[in-house]
């Protein structure tokens, strides 16, 4: 038989493949999406607003206009959770709104990035993202505050302005499809571009393995970003929709830490909280979630609800303790008259009793734990009422970790 040359079969640099090179097939895992149908996603996304600045949502059109005029405005929209990517994965982030053409004294980005918490959040950007500025557009990839950035007129691919491979001349104050896959490993390849028709057209390549001597970005888990920022000018850009893909799907890793209570703790009829975990100020980057709780009623003949609970308002200064020296999370425990006064976000809401406890169960929370953009952390709560009188109930949380990189 003949030697069949494997070139032969090798596929071609193009849409057709992944940031690894495989085959691009149309079984991408969901790892985050979004749209903005009846209101700014809240749950969702964290907003600052400053200045004279506003955002406002669009009934019907299903997006946010953010504005500025005047010197200091900004607006900010970013996602609580920053999603996790694995190593050896390509991942894929799609993102529709209108940019803006360039306009004096302001600028404008869309993309996978977060920066700095303190301030006006300018500073110390890392990830991905598309730019358009006082005098021209730029993809930008930035790594602690410094800024690999590629204007229009060199990007690598296509300029996207008629004179590219596409002949697509690409007007940013129009709605756009703006397209960004990378392989991370610390130092691959990032490509962007946008879907245009249906198809995507690459623009531009951000090329690190073999030209660099370290990461082109300190982590692969970002948030979806977007924000306006004036030094005088006046311009308005639009949100609309949003996705983050693993493509290959996503096999979870990483570590499982157990949390318990010492004793049980006396609960009444409105819940008190158990147990609360959040990220540590030191792991911000980090995807965190709730694997199983397992809830022991010692009350005789007692009936308990228990409830998933993010943000909420309670009666306890908690004392927060790491979970582990390698651990991005920290924990802590309720001690008892720890009343919940305003639930925040319930998420998700079991029954039990001294029949019939909750064992190993898997509260299938599709929100984890994140960071609003000003550094101030989600907490979950673990919390539990009695249906009549009082119980004494004692609790565990299994947490699963995915690093940070």
């Amino acid at each position: 038989m003949a030697y069949l040359n494997r070139e032969l079969i090798r596929a071609s640099d193009s849409p057709s493949i992944d940031a690894f090179g495989r085959w691009r097939t149309s079984v991408p895992f969901t790892v985050f999406d979004s749209k903005l149908v009846s209101d700014k996603g809240a749950l969702f996304y964290d907003e600052e607003v400053n200045g004279t600045a506003t955002s406002s949502h669009n009934t019907g059109d299903a997006s946010v206009s953010m504005d500025v005029s005047a010197n200091a405005d900004y607006v900010v929209r970013q996602t609580f959770q920053r999603f996790n990517y694995q190593p050896g994965k390509s991942q894929e982030i799609i993102l529709t709104g209108v940019l803006g053409a360039p306009v004096t004294d302001t600028v404008s980005r869309i993309g996978y990035f977060n920066s700095a918490s303190t301030g006006d959040f300018s500073t110390s950007y890392d990830g991905i993202y598309i730019e358009s500025n006082g005098t021209e557009l730029c993809w930008c990839i930035g790594k602690s505050g410094v800024i690999n950035s590629a204007a229009q007129s060199s990007w690598s691919i296509d300029t996207m302005d008629g004179s590219g491979p596409s002949g697509i001349t690409l007007d940013f104050d129009k709605t756009q499809i703006f397209f960004i896959d990378f392989e991370w490993l610390g130092v691959g390849r990032v490509r962007c571009g946008f879907v245009v028709d249906g198809l995507i057209y690459y623009a531009h390549e951000f090329l690190h393995a073999n030209n660099t001597t370290g990461v082109y970005m300190s982590s692969p888990n970002h948030s979806v970003r977007y924000e306006i920022r004036s030094t005088g000018g006046t311009k308005t850009m639009k949100q609309i929709c949003s996705s983050v893909l693993s493509e290959g799907g996503v096999d979870p890793s990483g570590v499982t830490r157990g949390i318990s209570m010492t004793s049980a703790q006396t609960v009444g009829t409105t819940f008190e909280g158990l147990i609360g975990f959040r990220l540590k100020s030191t792991n911000l980057c980090s995807s965190v979630s709730i694997a199983n709780f397992t809830s022991v009623i010692t009350s005789a003949n007692d009936d308990v609800a228990i409830a998933v609970l993010r943000n909420p308002t309670y009666a306890n200064t908690p004392t927060w303790n790491s979970a582990g020296t390698s651990s991005a999370v920290e924990f802590a425990i309720g001690g008892g008259a720890n009343t919940v006064s305003d639930n925040g976000d319930s998420l998700g809401f079991y029954f039990a009793s001294s029949a019939a406890n909750i064992i190993n169960n898997d509260p299938s929370v599709v929100i984890n734990p994140g960071v609003a953009i000003d550094g101030t952390r989600d907490e979950f709560w673990l919390a539990a009422r009695s249906t009549s009188g009082s119980a004494d109930v004692a609790a565990a949380i299994n947490i699963s970790e995915q690093t940070c990189g």
